[in-house]
């Protein structure tokens, strides 16, 4: 989950989404209590970078509110940064007024 890592950050989030969806949630808790803090900030952080990108940003925030909901992965001091947290959440699809939409031209009237 490092920002610098080898494997594709693609790849890596597609992964971890399969495997976090299939798991009841007390298993995902179980794998928290089993995880060390520092693999567990380092989750977040990926989840809040996969969250920039247009094509995984809606799936992103799907796992990262997965998570954020079960109280042992965010157990623990230091674990959350808030502010990369709240622009990931904050970045959910914008108001239609952001994005206007384009205007065709408008049609020929008929010819008599």
């Amino acid at each position: 989950f490092a920002e610098k890592s080898r494997h594709d950050a693609g790849d890596t989030f597609k992964d971890l989404r399969r495997w976090a969806r299939r798991l009841p949630v007390w298993d995902l808790a179980m794998v928290a209590t089993q995880l060390d803090a520092a693999v567990r900030r380092d989750v977040f952080q990926f989840l809040a970078r996969i969250c920039e990108r247009r094509l995984y940003s809606a799936q992103g925030r799907e796992v990262l509110c997965m998570l954020l909901s079960v109280e042992e992965w965010v157990a623990g001091k230091g674990i959350l940064d808030e502010a990369a947290i709240n622009s990931a959440l904050d970045n959910a699809a914008k108001p239609a007024e952001a994005f206007p939409m384009r205007r065709s031209s408008p049609s020929p009237s008929p010819s008599p």
